[in-house]
């Protein structure tokens, strides 16, 4: 089942579901939301064919954090502010819709474009005779990356399903 079922979970739902997870979750005091991977009643009567005489394996699922699905709708939410600004800063000073191409680019730039550009406004000023410069600034890595993000939150359901294993061999 291993090939089958993996350590990602994909959150298929949408934006005002996600919130009602987190909101229900918060509300009966616990900290994860259950998500069951696909098929996961099937992989459940499979894995019940190789458990001892009186288990049972009754629910499979992930305990995902109600702070990791937060950070996913506050990122949904940022990205959304930043299509918006781009839209508005592709667009004329009229109040036509923007056209399908100025709303294609803001869309490739917030969502594919990688390196987020980044404006540094540099002064000089001299006083009484003395000579100032300006040296451009060097190109500054991104400190946190698309691939951090993905590797942290994977971490994060990794270190959760571990636990929940870990609890349940400790429970017996």
């Amino acid at each position: 089942m291993q090939e089958h079922v993996s350590e990602t979970v994909e959150l298929r739902s949408g934006v005002g579901a996600l919130e009602d997870l987190v909101r229900r979750t918060e509300a009966r005091g616990d900290g994860d939301i259950k998500i069951s991977p696909t098929m996961s009643a099937d992989i459940v009567r499979f894995m019940n064919q190789d458990v001892g005489p009186g288990e049972q394996i009754i629910d499979l699922y992930w305990g995902v954090s109600t702070s990791t699905v937060q950070g996913v709708l506050d990122r949904i939410r940022t990205a959304a502010v930043e299509i918006m600004s781009e839209l508005h800063a592709a667009m004329p000073d009229d109040d036509h819709p923007p056209s399908p191409e100025v709303a294609d680019q803001a869309v490739n730039v917030v969502l594919h474009g990688g390196k987020r550009n980044q404006v540094t406004v540099t002064t000089a000023k001299a006083d009484r005779g003395a000579t100032a410069g300006v040296v451009p600034a060097g190109d500054r890595p991104e400190s946190w990356t698309k691939t951090a993000t993905i590797w942290t939150i994977l971490g994060v359901i990794v270190a959760i399903v571990g636990a929940y294993f870990a609890y349940r061999q400790w429970r017996g």
